[in-house]
């Protein structure tokens, strides 16, 4: 297995949801995660009609942050305790890709030009 993308915490009424990623140890760094996640975003807004999808991540790691950022997911802030590691809470950046309103969501259903 390379890695994984995954949509959690699904709310249907609102559409939106949390989008997460993760890659082998041996295969970060050549554009898997993003090229996977592209296609997940691809179907949650023109199959699921979700309209929102929030990357919560670690404060403290660098490559994920890249890669939403990538994505053209905009940074919405820092939310205190959000996410456990370990057992313990952590701070994580937010960011968030919206269906309408933003230009890297469109060129997300279009079609991409590599990673």
């Amino acid at each position: 297995m390379v890695g994984g993308v995954t949509v959690s915490n699904i709310l249907w009424d609102c559409r939106c949801a949390d989008l997460g990623y993760w890659v082998e140890p041996r295969y970060r760094g050549k554009g898997v995660s993003a090229w996977a996640a592209r296609h997940l975003i691809d179907f949650c807004f023109r199959v699921l009609r979700l309209q929102r999808l929030a990357l919560v991540i670690r404060v403290d790691n660098a490559a994920s942050q890249r890669v939403a950022e990538k994505l053209g997911a905009q940074f919405e802030g820092v939310a205190r305790k959000r996410i456990v590691h370990d057992q313990r809470p952590l701070d994580a950046k937010v960011y968030a890709i919206t269906q309408n309103g933003d230009p890297s969501a469109e060129s997300v259903s279009t079609g991409y030009a590599g990673c």
